[in-house]
């Protein structure tokens, strides 16, 4: 699967969705308004291009590896707790 250029709130909103989330969900833990996210979703979608919200879903569950990957080196590492 192709890795499309995603902004950082782009790729929250993604991240999101793919724990299920809805758009007024989304929207509270971002800050953001439900049709703000909409928006978003449909960027996503064009970005991934698919028509719905559960074809963008399943493309990135597909493709889990990679997206996890790349947010997971952006995150700041913690300790193991020893």
């Amino acid at each position: 699967m192709n890795k499309p250029h995603l902004s950082q709130r782009q790729a929250e909103v993604l991240e999101l969705l793919t724990q299920g989330l809805n758009n007024e969900e989304i929207g509270h833990r971002l800050g953001i308004g439900a049709g703000t996210v909409n928006t978003y979703v449909s960027i996503l979608r064009k970005k991934y291009d698919v028509r719905s919200r559960s074809a963008l879903f399943l493309k990135i569950l597909s493709g889990r590896e990679w997206f996890l990957d790349s947010r997971i080196a952006k995150s700041p590492k913690k300790g193991n707790g020893k």
